[in-house]
């Protein structure tokens, strides 16, 4: 830990920063809570503008210019105001012939350095690196104990307010930011309130029970890498499927949702499933326009019969998130504490479903930039996203390494665009009448099952047929071979009949199915 930090006067953390600040100390590796991204800016960018934009944004957010460490008494505490101002990097690589090479190079040289929440090391970085084509790479890196990906974004749409204001001439508008300390204040008076005391005894009741914790993934991936990988899969049948009556008053996101709960009942043929959905907590309270981390994953609980279809499913997404939302404030962590689960390989929930609904269009000079993902926190098992991306709505499946990898990943990717195809269809089609194998995965299955066609050999009905001629003809020729081991002709056919008694013996008769 580093060095008590004097600042006066320290706050304690709260909302998701307690839990980020213990999984930080513990991690292995001290750059898992690493969040960041990259805008591509286009156009003739005025570089003192968006220069002085991004100094005056870093300046606002209190959370950025804070520090952690632990207080007097020993608790970990955070100190706002309390680091200098980390100056906007620029780099020009466009007269290199890999200047796309070396900005990448930058950015995953930064995201692979140690970033310890309790470091002397900054925990944000803003580079603007011009490549090849002109355009402008904008990177920034924050640790996510300063923001999530609500104030990630507000941070973004700020910056590009400021350059806007700047371009025109006029002076930047003031502050829209509320001070986390208002937050904090807040955040102590609510778990001191009846309202509190209701929360708790809703979540104790309501996950007393809890489904076994789901995952998708049945093995460890060797040479696994350090970041979540992804894939991405695009939903233009969605447009469709809204047409239906029962969508046209449903948003997309629940739609969504609704399809993701279907596709995990129907993977894992369980009808009780514990999914976690995030919470913002910021609507009705000081958070709205704070910019600390403060978003909770809460475990919702589904029951999912065989018979039912997507608009059912959809209306009971909605229910448990109105019920979950009234009483969004009680941690989850927390709540883990309470049902005894510290230490248990039971969790709240298996996959997480994500549907940000915050997202604007970044725009510079009036020219849209696309923003690309670079590092987003770690993952414990799978997280679906659901989110906007040059204009339409997108899922991203994101998953920890060491249990999935690419292949695996896509596999889910396509199945769940399979179950939309078949919806968009035919909307009341119910689950238990669904096929979850894709087009692509069913034609590997029938070519990987398929063996080469051949003549059978004269008097030869059946592959025992086959193997005894060959025996008697080539007894002491190799039959089979596994890694050293092997076998001849003789020696398979022997094996075979004495398994083949051993099953007789237990009982088995013809047509019987054995494994």
């Amino acid at each position: 830990m580093a060095s008590l930090i004097t600042h006066s006067p320290a706050y304690p953390l709260v909302a998701a920063q307690p839990g980020i600040w213990i999984a930080d100390a513990i991690a292995q590796q001290r750059n898992q809570f690493t969040v960041a991204h990259y805008s591509v800016l286009h156009g003739d960018i005025n570089r003192a503008a968006l220069d002085s934009a991004i100094r005056q944004t870093m300046a606002e957010a209190d959370t950025v210019q804070a520090r952690f460490g632990l207080d007097e008494n020993g608790n970990p505490a955070q100190w706002f105001g309390a680091q200098a101002l980390v100056l906007p990097e620029w780099h020009d690589f466009s007269q290199r012939a890999d200047a796309t090479g070396q900005a990448h190079k930058l950015m995953q040289a930064d995201l692979r350095a140690e970033l310890a929440a309790d470091g002397d090391k900054p925990l944000y970085r803003h580079v603007l690196m011009r490549v090849g084509d002109g355009s402008w790479w904008w990177y920034q890196r924050y640790h996510h104990l300063l923001v999530d990906g609500f104030s990630f974004e507000a941070l973004t749409q700020r910056v590009a307010t400021i350059y806007a204001e700047l371009c025109r001439g006029e002076e930047p508008s003031s502050s829209p930011f509320t001070p986390f300390s208002e937050v904090i204040d807040e955040y102590q008076q609510w778990q001191a309130s009846p309202a509190f005391a209701r929360s708790a005894s809703h979540w104790q009741t309501y996950a007393a029970e809890l489904p076994e914790t789901l995952t998708l993934s049945s093995e460890s991936v060797t040479d696994a890498g350090d970041r979540p990988i992804n894939c991405h899969v695009a939903l233009p049948e969605l447009t469709t499927l809204r047409q239906h009556v029962a969508f046209q008053d449903c948003s997309e996101g629940d739609i969504v949702s609704a399809l993701l709960v279907a596709y995990l009942a129907r993977i894992s043929d369980n009808s009780r499933l514990a999914i976690g959905f995030p919470f913002m907590r910021r609507m009705g309270s000081a958070a709205l326009t704070a910019l600390g981390p403060v978003v909770n994953v809460l475990p919702l609980i589904f029951d999912i019969p065989h018979h039912t279809d997507l608009a059912a499913l959809v209306q009971q997404v909605q229910a448990e998130i109105r019920k979950a939302r009234r009483h969004q404030r009680y941690e989850a962590e927390q709540l883990r504490r309470d049902l005894g689960l510290v230490g248990s390989s039971q969790q709240l929930y298996g996959p997480v479903i994500n549907v940000k609904v915050y997202h604007d269009d970044l725009q510079f000079d009036g020219i849209p930039a696309a923003t690309h993902t670079l590092a987003m926190g770690p993952v414990d098992d799978i997280e679906f996203e659901v989110g906007f991306r040059d204009g339409a709505l997108q899922l991203t499946l994101v998953a920890n390494p060491t249990r999935y990898d690419a292949q695996m990943l896509q596999r889910h990717a396509d199945r769940i665009h399979h179950l939309l195809t078949q919806f968009a269809a035919q909307p009341e089609t119910t689950l238990d009448t669904l096929s979850i194998i894709a087009p692509d995965e069913l034609y590997d299955l029938q070519r990987w099952s398929t063996g080469p066609e051949f003549t059978p050999p004269a008097g030869a009905t059946t592959i025992v047929d086959m193997l005894l001629q060959r025996t008697a003809q080539s007894a002491e020729l190799t039959a089979v071979v596994c890694g050293t081991q092997s076998l001849t002709y003789r020696q398979l056919t022997e094996r075979a009949m004495q398994l083949a008694h051993v099953l007789i013996a237990r009982g088995l008769r013809a047509d019987d199915v054995v494994a």
